[in-house]
């Protein structure tokens, strides 16, 4: 029984480090070409100033958003992080973090949102070149009521300096509107806002 357990346990402990063993030099030069389309992302790098308007159903009257953000690349650019604050009327200041990347599997770009009220998101992106404009749809479930919430955003780049974006969230189940928000991101000039 003894031998038999260490029998077992040392294949365990090869199978272990064989997955957790060093990369052969061929394997780190294969992933360590990095792929030409994270290059799009490089126009969402810098500080940004925010302001916008939210809509919420069942509201005639919007609310004032306003706040900043700064997006830069981690982990030899292959990842775009960017951290959000910003403010919805007189509301409490809010906080946000959005990771994106290209996921070459599935030829499109990938973006993750988690913020201050523990919302969890997934977006798919793409981007039409000719339009220069961004299209993102999200899942999530809210964190209060973990219903399933389904959102799209559109990004349209004016220049080097400016964009315009709308976003809408709504009930996956029931397709009802939960927020409507359009707004404009203006690029801070170098040195801060």
């Amino acid at each position: 029984m003894r031998a038999s357990m260490r029998i077992m346990m040392s294949g365990v402990l090869v199978i272990m480090s064989g997955c957790a063993g060093p990369r052969s030099v061929a394997s780190a030069e294969k992933t360590s070409v990095r792929p030409s389309e994270l290059d799009l992302l490089d126009g969402w790098v810098g500080q940004w100033e925010d302001s916008g308007e939210v809509h919420m159903p069942g509201s005639d009257k919007a609310e004032s958003l306003k706040g900043t953000s700064s997006a830069s690349w981690k982990c030899d650019k292959r990842f775009l992080v960017e951290e959000m604050n910003y403010q919805i009327g007189s509301g409490a200041p809010e906080s946000a973090v959005a990771v994106r990347t290209w996921d070459p599997h599935a030829n499109l770009f990938r973006s993750w949102y988690f913020d201050n009220h523990g919302m969890v998101g997934h977006s798919k992106m793409t981007y039409d070149a000719a339009g220069r404009t961004w299209h993102m749809t999200l899942k999530n479930n809210d964190p209060e009521t973990c219903a399933p919430v389904k959102g799209e955003m559109r990004l349209h780049v004016i220049d080097d300096r400016n964009t315009e974006w709308t976003f809408t969230e709504r009930d996956a189940r029931t397709s009802k509107q939960r927020v409507e928000i359009k707004g404009t991101s203006r690029r801070a000039p170098a040195g801060g806002p």
